[in-house]
């Protein structure tokens, strides 16, 4: 697709990749689920950390590439990526050490922290990556990162409630947008989404 089409559509492709990938997940969970696997932490792995990544990544990422979606990051990138995930390997660290006690396994809760380092990079590559980017061809930034958070609360997290996605994740998609935005990538937003899913599983 040229890049007059992509500006000229860019809402409705934002809009259906979004609405796609939120039921792809659904579906692939509901069918994983089926398949025989004998621990709970293989349970976890095949009927949620897969369907996350071929409908959070993979499947974005397809489209990224079918549409020839440029995304320019600037030259530090690999230096923010590793301070980046020096912070988060931290915070597991401290995580593992004092939450031990709230997991029934050292394997499930390491299952848990790996499902949701895999579900904060699929979230973040679908709305801080590819739909901002394809939103910026026909809209200010802000309004990109406005119409992302939109999508991320009220399509991604439809089965939650309205006043949850409004006062918690439409805040919490601005937040991770304007960081995505700030620093021209999204390895912060990765390891804030990651500290934020695994703390809120605790409290």
């Amino acid at each position: 697709m040229d890049d007059s089409g992509k500006r000229k559509y860019a809402l409705l492709i934002a809009l259906s990749v979004s609405v796609i990938s939120a039921f792809l997940l659904l579906f692939l969970m509901i069918c994983f689920s089926f398949l025989p696997v004998k621990t709970r932490e293989a349970s976890m792995f095949v009927g949620l950390t897969v369907p996350t990544i071929i409908s959070l990544y993979l499947f974005p990422k397809l489209c990224q590439k079918v549409l020839m979606l440029d995304v320019k990051e600037n030259f530090k990138k690999n230096e923010k990526k590793w301070r980046a995930f020096l912070y988060l390997a931290g915070y597991i660290v401290l995580y593992s050490i004092i939450c031990r006690k709230e997991f029934e396994s050292i394997s499930m809760m390491c299952m848990i922290i790996f499902h949701y380092m895999i579900v904060s990079l699929g979230e973040e590559f679908t709305y801080r990556k590819f739909i901002i980017n394809l939103l910026k061809t026909c809209y200010k930034t802000r309004g990109a990162v406005v119409i992302s958070a939109m999508m991320f609360s009220f399509i991604l997290h439809i089965n939650e409630g309205v006043i949850t996605n409004l006062l918690i994740r439409f805040p919490l998609g601005l937040v991770f947008g304007c960081v995505a935005i700030k620093n021209n990538s999204i390895e912060y937003t990765i390891v804030l989404h990651t500290i934020y899913n695994l703390t809120v599983l605790i409290l």
